[in-house]
């Protein structure tokens, strides 16, 4: 697996650039990990570099490669003859001495994790990176980006430290939004959706990679250390739902995650959906303290709406890796579906496995196993669980059953 640096250089169609050198030397300014992908990169492309700069270097001896690494003074001689590509962090430093020194932008050099953007207008406009951007006047945002769009609605709140890198992607971020100190939003060919008032923890990320797609609607929260990482997989999150501390959502290859409306997810919540496989939750669910949700190798999980799940419950329907009989080389652990009815009470500690299909208003005790398909309106108990009680309903609170108004689960039990 590359780097984040190796990813971003790959996708920012570098050749675009290479043309600028013409009949000039390249100097790659960082001889540090960075510096080296690039100059790999660039013999890739056919490409030889004359030699490194680095404010490190010292006067004797010190090369890469059998390339000299020079001081940043080096370019101030016969800077005519080179073309630089920055390999570092943006350093406003760097950018001060190339400018300072007869370099320009684009043209001279090329400074590969640019100066952060800042908004100057509100009408949409062009920079010379290809982003289209679009906010408020005045917004300030450390934004790298290559041929993407950005659009940021009004009063949106967006911390000085946070980082969103982007090459070929879309990024909208809906009004009155905030974004915490160190967001760390990265996006390769790829897009995000940010909805109106939403509120991303202080220490969150989001990667979104290879043709994925993540949607957040209105009125979202995150609380700190969030993660959702993507590959080529696609995470839509409804209205009104609340994440707490520690949540991680993973989706990779063809995977697909739906989260309904306002639901509730814990703190300490996982969920992880790779190989063709399908995670649904539906609207009105909660979720308690350390919920671990998961999809493999083609399989789904659906749950439904105004379910209630309470701690440390597990839902996954694979075993994670492949299990073989060595006498035949079949595989007996393959996966099947998971399908949790609406308004189900998961217990504390319970575990619902490949098979499982639970109907509709049934609860599942604490410390349950759970593996084959239950009817509605039951209690469900035991390791392996069996069926216990028939004919019963659940409500949130309320203990009154003459002030309980809304009996929509409220069914006789179906063998």
């Amino acid at each position: 697996m590359g780097s984040f640096f190796e990813k971003f250089v790959n996708q920012i169609q570098i050749e675009n650039y290479i043309k600028n050198i013409k009949n000039r030397k390249i100097v790659i300014w960082g001889a540090g990990e960075d510096g080296k992908v690039l100059h790999k990169i660039l013999l890739n492309k056919k490409q030889s570099v004359y030699a490194f700069v680095d404010k490190k270097a010292c006067k004797s001896d010190f090369e890469f490669n059998g390339i000299k690494v020079e001081a940043p003074e080096f370019l101030m001689k016969n800077k005519g003859e080179f073309y630089v590509f920055v390999a570092a962090n943006f350093y406003e430093e760097i950018e001060l001495f190339l400018n300072n020194n007869g370099y320009f932008e684009i043209h001279d050099y090329l400074y590969i994790l640019h100066k952060p953007i800042e908004i100057e207008k509100n009408e949409e406009y062009i920079d010379k990176y290809g982003n289209i951007i679009k906010g408020s006047k005045g917004t300030k945002i450390k934004f790298i980006a290559y041929n993407s769009v950005l659009n940021i609605g009004v009063d949106c709140v967006l911390e000085e430290k946070n980082s969103i890198y982007c090459v070929n992607s879309n990024i909208s971020i809906g009004a009155g939004s905030n974004l915490g100190r160190n967001t760390k939003i990265t996006s390769i060919n790829s897009s995000i959706s940010i909805g109106s008032n939403c509120k991303l923890g202080i220490n969150g990320s989001i990667d979104c990679t290879n043709n994925s797609d993540i949607k957040i609607g209105d009125d979202c929260f995150f609380g700190e250390r969030y993660i959702m990482c993507l590959n080529n997989g696609i995470i839509n999150i409804g209205t009104e739902c609340y994440f707490e501390e520690k949540c991680h959502i993973d989706c990779n290859d063809n995977s697909n995650i739906h989260i309904g409306n306002q639901c509730n997810f814990g703190e300490k919540y996982l969920a992880c959906c790779v190989n063709d496989s399908i995670l649904n939750i539906g609207k009105g669910s909660t979720f308690g303290e350390s919920f671990f949700l998961f999809s493999y190798y083609g399989g789904v999980v659906k749950i439904g709406n105004d379910c209630m799940v309470s701690l440390y419950v597990t839902v996954g329907n694979n075993d994670g890796h492949p299990v073989f009989d060595i006498n035949t080389g079949v595989q007996f652990n393959k996966n099947n579906d998971i399908i949790i009815g609406n308004h189900v009470w998961l217990g504390n500690k319970c575990t619902i496995i490949s098979g499982s299909d639970i109907g509709d208003g049934s609860i599942i005790g604490a410390n349950s196993l759970v593996n084959k398909k239950f009817p509605n309106n039951c209690t469900i108990a035991g390791n392996p669980a069996n069926l216990k009680r028939k004919d019963i309903a659940w409500d949130r609170s309320e203990t009154n059953i003459d002030l309980i108004n809304k009996k929509l689960y409220w069914n006789k039990t179906i063998k």
